[in-house]
């Protein structure tokens, strides 16, 4: 008979502490924040799988293996855009991506010169990264993590992710990433750093002799209702959740228990009894 192994995953970000919890949301106000939540990491996921599946493909072309070049990934209307950049930053070829499926829909293998706004994004993603790489922000990698980058325009600026992700199969790490936002002059408007960095990741290798990870949950008890501290949690788990096997994420923030299934991309609340009521 084989066992189940419940792993509980346990970060917690010292900025969120505070002497006295806050009164947990209502559910209405709940239910808008975590829509604003499924939205970005929505908006991640589909920057990140148009980079994803755009440099697998050129890779495989011997004329890039040995090529330094630089990309720039970005929405217009409901596709996503990934161009490939040569040394002088002509556009060498662009991936056109479905927003909503992320499949390839297309790809224009015609070089041409990069338009004004695509200069504005490649300018201001460099700055960004620039400004994140600096030694102040500590940012670590190991043999086993290593640092996706995610840009994207906001309505007030522009927004960098940088975040912790595994190299190799069968892990999550969870904590180690930060958050820039900048105006449109790209002056630093706040910065976050989500969770402690440390190698606390679920590996297969690590799990007891025939164990079944049964159960994900991170992070949990955090005292806030800003629950945008979930977006970078929820991301990677979206990405690596097939290393699991495993499709929901449970967390808890605030008295609020919460349950992120991956593949859907959504986040159930548990109701409080009186709001069972007042739903009905």
């Amino acid at each position: 008979m084989k066992c189940f192994l419940l792993l509980f995953v346990t970060i917690v970000q010292s900025s969120v502490f505070f002497l006295f919890a806050q009164k947990p949301l209502s559910i209405k106000v709940a239910r808008e924040v975590i829509d604003s939540v499924q939205l970005e990491v929505d908006r991640l996921y589909s920057l990140s799988e148009a980079k994803n599946k755009s440099l697998e493909l050129i890779q495989k072309q011997e004329a890039f293996n040995q090529m330094s070049f630089d990309y720039l990934t970005y929405f217009k209307n409901d596709t996503v855009h990934f161009i490939l950049l040569d040394s002088k930053n002509n556009v060498r070829s662009t991936y056109y991506y479905n927003r909503i499926e992320n499949k390839r829909i297309g790809v224009d293998s015609n070089s041409r010169s990069m338009t004004d706004q695509e200069e504005i994004l490649l300018n201001a993603k460099q700055d960004a990264i620039a400004e994140a790489n600096k030694q102040k922000y500590e940012m670590r990698v190991s043999n086993e993590i290593e640092i996706d980058y995610i840009f994207h325009q906001n309505r007030n600026g522009f927004t960098l992710y940088a975040i912790s992700v595994p190299k190799i199969d069968s892990i999550i790490p969870f904590g180690g990433d930060y958050l820039f936002l900048f105006n449109f002059n790209m002056k630093l408007q706040l910065f976050e750093k989500n969770g402690k960095f440390n190698l606390m990741s679920i590996r297969k290798k690590d799990n007891p002799p025939n164990s079944k990870l049964h159960a994900v949950s991170s992070p949990t008890g955090i005292r806030t209702n800003d629950f945008k501290v979930l977006i970078p949690y929820y991301y990677k788990f979206r990405r690596y959740h097939h290393n699991l096997r495993i499709e929901e994420l449970e967390s808890s923030i605030n008295k609020r228990l919460l349950k992120y299934n991956a593949p859907k991309n959504d986040i159930e609340i548990k109701l409080f009894p009186v709001e069972k009521i007042d739903e009905e």
